[in-house]
């Protein structure tokens, strides 16, 4: 048989086949696990992080510190025209407000300490544990599709990429970090829909260890955008700042 005749018969076998390959998607759970055991490979205990950011309307920076602390906790201190304010959270619970005043909030966690330093000492356990965080935050674990931000592909856990309304982790699909993730909410007869990206993971200043830039956009426009200046790995942050009321 010819060689060329050959082609055109085995070209919709051909075409079949990267299809099918293009169309696998893994199940959240394959994804969750890779985070987690990329992060465990990373061997990281405590992170601080300085970073400055920046409000359409406010004047000057905001100067901000961030401390995660294996497992789950961070504190998030913003100082912003002589006023402190903090945000602490520790696993499933948070409190917000003054030093010396925090109060307990409900619901609207921070995902990125517990994507960053799930809680558990076995991949089994922080897999189980990541799908658990994304279910309470209202995220479908059972929905996994594809989609694109920017140059990069990502497996959308929570539904497609068009879907507005549907709460959502993406994740990129060659190094398993996180993207951002998407954050519905329904305002009267619309959706108000928010997004906070984790951007240039990788970069000089925060290896995968943290992202360089975090911005959070509100119905495609963003209001706010922090960026990195400093990352300390492993030097010990104090358990006493993650004391809720």
């Amino acid at each position: 048989m010819r060689p060329c005749r050959l082609l055109v018969l085995l070209a919709p076998v051909l075409l079949l086949v990267a299809t099918a390959a293009y169309a696998y998607v893994p199940p959240a759970d394959f994804v969750l696990r890779m985070v987690a055991e990329r992060r465990f490979k990373l061997n990281i205990v405590d992170l601080t992080v300085q970073l400055a950011t920046d409000k359409p309307g406010h004047k000057g920076v905001i100067e901000e510190r961030i401390y995660i602390k294996s497992p789950e906790r961070m504190r998030r201190v913003r100082q912003a025209d002589g006023v402190t304010t903090l945000w602490v959270q520790v696993e499933d619970k948070a409190a917000e407000g003054p030093e010396g005043g925090l109060k307990l909030v409900k619901g609207n966690l921070d995902l990125l300490p517990i994507l960053l330093q799930p809680a558990g000492s076995e991949l089994d356990d922080v897999q189980v544990r990541l799908v658990g965080a994304l279910k309470r935050l209202g995220i479908d674990t059972t929905k996994v599709t594809l989609g694109r931000s920017g140059q990069n592909v990502a497996y959308v856990v929570g539904g497609r990429s068009t879907d507005t309304d549907k709460t959502q982790l993406w994740v990129d699909k060659e190094t398993y970090l996180p993207i951002k993730v998407v954050l519905p909410k329904k305002v009267g007869a619309g959706v108000e829909r928010t997004e906070i990206r984790w951007l240039e993971f990788g970069s000089a200043v925060t290896g995968d260890w943290f992202p360089r830039v975090i911005e959070v956009w509100k119905d495609g426009k963003r209001i706010e955008r922090s960026e990195v200046s400093k990352v300390d790995v492993n030097k010990k942050v104090p358990d006493t700042l993650f004391t809720l009321p």
